[in-house]
């Protein structure tokens, strides 16, 4: 598991909303959810530099 995919357990666990699932892509991956004025906030983590076709 990525350390994305764990920061998205521990909040959930907090009871945190989320707009989406883990959406992996070329450059990373990222997740939606709701901040605390239901604004949304991205997370995301690059896929590092070595790991890139």
């Amino acid at each position: 598991m990525t350390s994305l995919g764990r920061v998205v357990e521990e909040l959930r666990r907090a009871s945190a909303r989320f707009r989406n699932d883990i959406i992996v892509g070329v450059g990373g991956e990222q997740i939606l959810l709701d901040g605390p004025s239901s604004d949304p906030l991205e997370l995301f983590e690059q896929t590092p530099l070595e790991a890139k076709p």
